[in-house]
């Protein structure tokens, strides 16, 4: 799938075509669409699309958005270190596209959230025993411009 996907971005001379082939394979993919877009972002600099990782977050943004007009109630926490790991890329197209999917969670995170997207899929079934005691902290804002520190003022939240 992963091949299909490259070839699918890869390849400006057809759009018709391309967008055919990603409608098709995202409609295969169904929910599992983002843990594989992440194993797109997340994998090697050495691959032979690069672009595609920048692509893949732009359409994980988008499926992020789809699933805010639908209010399902998902937390896509289990999304995030992988979007961790596209934050310390050095291409900005990675980078845009990675800020503009953590900026769709956070809006996600604002509702009331009922289910975790793909716990079992990427953490395994054995580990739900485990997490058990998972603690979810309510959005505060802590992080706060110390004035200790020149140039920053104490009424400076970081948000």
């Amino acid at each position: 799938m992963r091949s299909v996907y490259h070839l699918a971005n890869a390849s400006t001379s057809l759009p018709i075509l391309t967008t055919a082939i990603l409608q098709l394979l995202f409609l295969n993919l169904k929910d599992d669409a983002l843990a594989f877009l992440a194993g797109i972002w997340i994998a090697d600099s050495s691959d032979p699309f690069p672009e595609s990782r920048g692509i893949s977050l732009l359409h994980a943004a988008a499926f992020l958005q789809a699933h805010d007009l639908e209010d399902d109630g998902k937390d896509f926490q289990t999304i995030l270190p992988a979007l961790l790991v596209a934050l310390q890329s050095p291409d900005p197209r990675v980078l845009r596209g990675a800020l503009e999917s953590i900026s769709r969670i956070r809006v996600l995170a604002e509702r009331k959230l009922t289910s975790v997207y793909q716990f079992d899929a990427i953490y395994g079934q054995n580990n739900r025993a485990s997490c058990c005691n998972l603690q979810v902290i309510p959005h505060i804002s802590f992080f706060h411009r110390d004035t200790s520190i020149p140039g920053f003022r104490r009424s400076q939240a970081i948000y």
